[in-house]
């Protein structure tokens, strides 16, 4: 869940929203091709919904036979509890859409899950082996406090994800010595898998001492006794801001890391906790040394404002890579995107 509180000037904001939102048309998943700032629908229907319903905060696994888009959705019409919803679309036009996962009956996720980041490789829970791990952010308080990052297993990309025992990855505990302060915690992840069971996850943590993003190497291989081995902060030059709400890809041909997230800072007017632009920068780098990511240098690609897709705000941002979350060249973007209301929230494809 991407939330923004002054205090900290963190994430998103389309959750418990503190002024009215008007009913607007239904919010749809549609895919849409960019060209000199042309925003061209391909198909509007990729995932329908009805009523009250919004979708954000997607990000796909692309294969020659198939498109997967992850996201998250309120599991119940009109209710702002979010679910992890996942929806394949087939080379030959057949889509599916399925609950990937939804919150607990307690604990550290039992309010919302969201941010979904899903990677492929080998990891071993229980003497049984799972193909794809999804990284998500899991609160348990409806003011948005002490978030942490959990760990989902599944073997079929369209499938529901199993939730393993004891599994947080990025755990944050209130701090007590500042009561007056927002602890938003850690979440918005995003992984790439570097084989082996080694994954690299980013994240963005919300403090006492502010807003950052960092990047930690986990060793998944076992997940019964998963390893944080290094972390380092993520370097915002370049940047101009702090980095939050972002997601990442890597071209390991040219080695070069992407990077989307929102353009700081926010835009006065009535939604002016969710961005009106969404910024793509890349950098050279190995990721052989994550220590290289606190020093390197961001370079702007493209803004994704109301010039591309139409739309006043855009936001949430993900990619579209491939299972392991590699990719050849700028990747596609997904972007939520909405004028004025929460039920508008819908997800656009831009290349």
């Amino acid at each position: 869940m991407r939330i923004l509180r002054k205090s900290l000037q963190i994430g998103l904001g389309i959750l418990l929203l503190t002024f009215t939102v008007g009913l607007v048309s239904p919010s749809v998943l549609v895919y849409a091709d960019v060209a000199e700032n042309i925003t061209q629908v391909v198909d509007e229907h990729y995932v329908k919904t009805s009523g009250q319903r919004y979708t954000y905060c997607p990000v796909g696994i692309k294969t020659n036979e198939k498109e997967t888009t992850f996201y998250c959705k309120n599991g119940v019409n009109g209710q702002i509890i979010d679910y992890i919803y996942a929806t394949t679309k087939t080379s030959k036009g057949k889509t599916r859409t399925n609950v990937a996962l939804r919150p607990s009956t307690d604990g550290f996720d039992s309010v919302h899950v969201c941010d979904p980041s899903v990677v492929a490789d080998s990891y071993v829970y229980n003497g049984n082996t799972y193909k794809y791990a999804m990284f998500y952010l899991g609160a348990e308080t409806l003011d948005n406090q002490c978030n942490q990052i959990g760990v989902a297993l599944s073997n079929n990309i369209n499938g529901k994800f199993i939730k393993p025992e004891n599994n947080i990855v990025i755990g944050y505990t209130y701090d007590a010595n500042y009561p007056d302060v927002f602890q938003w915690g850690v979440g918005q992840p995003s992984a790439i898998s570097l084989g082996n069971g080694k994954v690299l996850l980013f994240y963005t943590k919300g403090d006492s001492s502010g807003t950052d993003t960092y990047v930690s190497l986990l060793d998944m291989s076992s997940v019964n006794s998963i390893q944080n081995l290094v972390t380092t902060k993520v370097s915002t030059e370049g940047v101009g801001s702090f980095i939050s709400n972002a997601d990442f890809a890597y071209d390991d041909v040219s080695q070069t890391l992407y990077m989307v997230c929102d353009k700081r800072p926010f835009v006065d007017g009535l939604l002016n906790i969710v961005a009106d632009t969404s910024c793509v920068y890349s950098t050279p780098v190995s990721l052989d040394d994550i220590n290289t990511l606190s020093t390197c240098k961001w370079i702007l690609e493209k803004n994704i404002d109301s010039t591309v897709t139409g739309h006043e705000r855009n936001h949430n941002c993900g990619f579209q890579r491939d299972g392991k979350g590699y990719v050849n060249g700028m990747p596609g973007i997904l972007c939520t995107v909405a004028d004025t209301s929460l039920w508008e929230y819908r997800i656009e494809l831009l290349e």
